[in-house]
């Protein structure tokens, strides 16, 4: 029965985030959940923001990203876990930087984390910051994009120094690298082996934002974004359209 129990706790219970592989097999608390903003019924990635919601990079180190958000093969329990947020191997008691204007609403140590801080944004978005080495900020101070909050660190459980960045919309886990693009931080980790011609990839809404203005559409092609309205030409030869089911869609202007 022991083993029963143990299984199913394993396969309802989120495992370590970040570069976090050493386990024990000690079961864990979970991360506190009541700061954060609950999810709603929202359709990825269509996701409705706001305009004022601008994020920046974290760290000033240009680092590749040493685990991605998504899906990977946990190394010791040998099955795919959700890693929800992005890892940037730096140095222990790197600047960290709040990744946009909000509100500090947590601020702990957990087992799995580590020093922690939770920041909760506009409209519904927050990120968070684990294995911090030291914390420069408290709970419920205001903080603006791009302010120092913390070193980093190789608190929790994890492999090596690093900062884990979670960034998520109503309670939901989003991969902050798209949101982050633009940086030079997020190149990517592995090299290809020889050169091989990419094959064009068309333009295609990345977020659909409601600000003072009315409904935006951002448009990313050729690792350039454009912000419209509906309606309007985007990249000179494209029009940016809404359909029938109301979702929008990227058409040629020729």
């Amino acid at each position: 029965m022991p083993c029963l129990i143990w299984s199913l706790w394993l396969a309802i219970t989120p495992l370590s985030p970040g570069s976090c592989d050493q386990l024990s097999a000690s079961a864990f608390a979970p991360l506190p959940q009541q700061a954060i903003p609950q999810a709603e019924a929202i359709t990825l990635p269509e996701i409705v923001i706001s305009d004022s919601v601008r994020f920046v990079k974290p760290i000033e180190e240009n680092v590749p990203i040493s685990s991605g958000f998504g899906l990977r093969r946990h190394p010791i329990l040998g099955r795919y876990i959700e890693h929800k947020g992005m890892d940037l191997p730096v140095p222990i008691g790197s600047p960290v930087m709040s990744v946009a204007d909000g509100t500090v609403v947590e601020r702990g140590h957990d087992r799995r984390a580590g020093n922690f801080l939770t920041v909760r944004h506009n409209d519904g978005w927050y990120s968070r910051y684990f294995h911090l080495n030291t914390v420069a900020v408290h709970k419920g101070e205001r903080l603006t994009a791009g302010e120092t909050i913390a070193t980093s660190g190789n608190s929790g459980l994890t492999t090596g120094p690093h900062l884990h960045l979670e960034i998520g919309y109503r309670g939901v886990p989003l991969d902050p690298a798209p949101l982050l693009s633009g940086s030079p931080l997020l190149a990517s980790r592995r090299q290809p082996e020889q050169s091989v011609e990419a094959e064009p990839v068309p333009p295609r809404v990345v977020m659909i934002s409601q600000g003072d203005s009315g409904t935006r559409i951002t448009v990313r092609f050729n690792k350039q974004t454009r912000t419209v309205s509906p309606g309007s030409k985007v990249f000179g030869g494209y029009r940016v359209v809404k359909q029938h089911n109301g979702k929008y869609q990227i058409i040629s202007a020729a």
